[in-house]
């Protein structure tokens, strides 16, 4: 079981350095932690090599956004292929005044969202079933966003035509892409100065 001083010890000087996070954050991502590792015995949300390094290997680098999150902004966020919850749950968590809607094709893994939007009394939150290529009339009517993340997705030409509809005429999406992949744009390093991941502009 993951516990609030193991959460602190990996994430505390990085969310620090974002502006904090609300009170009671590391018990959160703990038991949004613990709650995945115990259903990916169930069902794969992350890979089984990569399980026991949750907060390292995917917490983390789902905390790549918060720069593009003001603390004190009331902003639409769009998860796609939101998988394990990357990285709109921990960014829901360290960002409370975002309005989060998380999109996957897999209904098991939907399921495993619900759960955590309930456990996690993350207000506001709305799972959704289905592809971003084909949004259900629920994700359109949530719709327009400020800001959209897609990780660990492939196919960005659908992605792109998806979402464009979804996005207020300001609103931008991302793409998590390696540090120094072309377009690389928002490094996300560790506080040993360690990149980790970085964002790129698809919208």
């Amino acid at each position: 079981m993951i516990q609030e001083g193991q959460v602190r010890g990996v994430l505390g000087t990085v969310v620090d350095r974002e502006g904090g996070g609300p009170d009671g954050w590391e018990r959160r991502v703990a038991l949004f932690v613990n709650l995945l590792v115990q259903w990916n015995q169930r069902i794969n949300l992350v890979s089984r090599t990569t399980v026991d390094q949750v907060l390292t290997a995917h917490v983390l680098p789902s905390l790549a956004p918060l720069p593009l999150v003001a603390p004190d902004r009331d902003l639409r966020v769009l998860d796609i292929g939101s998988g394990g919850g990357f990285p709109g749950i921990p960014l829901r968590i360290l960002r409370p005044r975002v309005r989060l809607d998380l999109v996957e094709a897999t209904r098991k893994k939907c399921l495993f969202l619900e759960q955590c939007v309930a456990e996690l009394n993350l207000e506001g939150t709305a799972v959704h079933w289905c592809r971003i290529e084909t949004p259900v009339p629920e994700l359109r009517a949530r719709a327009p966003f400020d800001l959209a993340f897609a990780r660990a997705v492939g196919g960005e030409p659908g992605v792109v035509r998806g979402v464009r509809g979804l996005l207020r005429s300001t609103g931008e999406a991302w793409t998590f892409v390696a540090p120094l992949s072309a377009g690389a744009e928002h490094v996300w390093a560790d506080p040993n100065g360690r990149m980790i991941t970085a964002l790129r502009r698809l919208v």
